[in-house]
């Protein structure tokens, strides 16, 4: 049985430098040997991330990831963040999102409470994107997606009807200096000027 698995997994390895994807697919879903069935988990899920197939990816690191060791929780965990952005998926990031709480201590949780934040933001529910941004910015303060996260912030908080609160915001996103959102907060700093 291990012998077959080992060979399953090595078939479904060489089918995916092919990109055949499908096939390669086909080849992990036939490990069953228990040493191995959990690397043929990870070899499906970033298959599926490389493939496109997002909806498969967080559906399969729902079940799994929190049966992986320790050291692969955080790589798997943000290759689910990764599928929610890619795949629009905005539904399924409280999932991934409650997992990565479950197997992560609170201030790893940052990039997490942004993309509950932005799927929140997506879906039109304000109030609990600016909950989720402001938690995000309380944990990683010095976090890659902060300029994004202000900008968004300040987004809902002028769908709230908060102008002041939401200028505050884009300022600071302008001070930021950020290549894309400081335009993007200056404009909606003019936009607010001509209301």
């Amino acid at each position: 049985k291990q012998e077959k698995s080992y060979l399953w997994r090595e078939m479904g390895l060489g089918l995916w430098m092919l990109r055949r994807y499908e096939d390669a697919d086909a080849a992990f879903r036939k490990v069953n040997h228990s040493g191995l069935f959990l690397e043929a988990v990870k070899d499906r899920m970033q298959l599926y991330g490389e493939s496109g197939k997002y909806n498969a990816l967080i559906e399969l690191g729902l079940g799994y990831v929190s049966k992986l060791s320790l050291q692969d929780h955080a790589i798997y965990l943000l290759l689910l963040k990764d599928a929610i952005y890619k795949g629009k998926m905005w539904k399924k990031a409280g999932a991934v999102f409650f997992l990565a709480k479950k197997l992560h201590v609170e201030k790893e949780l940052a990039p997490f409470y942004v993309m509950l934040g932005r799927s929140h933001y997506e879906l039109a529910q304000c109030k609990s994107a600016i909950r989720n941004y402001e938690m995000a910015l309380k944990l990683g303060a010095d976090m890659p997606e902060k300029a994004e996260s202000k900008f968004r912030w300040g987004k809902c908080l002028g769908k709230e009807r908060k102008p002041d609160d939401a200028k505050r915001l884009w300022q600071e996103v302008v001070a930021l200096n950020d290549s894309f959102w400081g335009p993007l907060a200056q404009n909606e700093l003019r936009l607010l000027e001509v209301k």
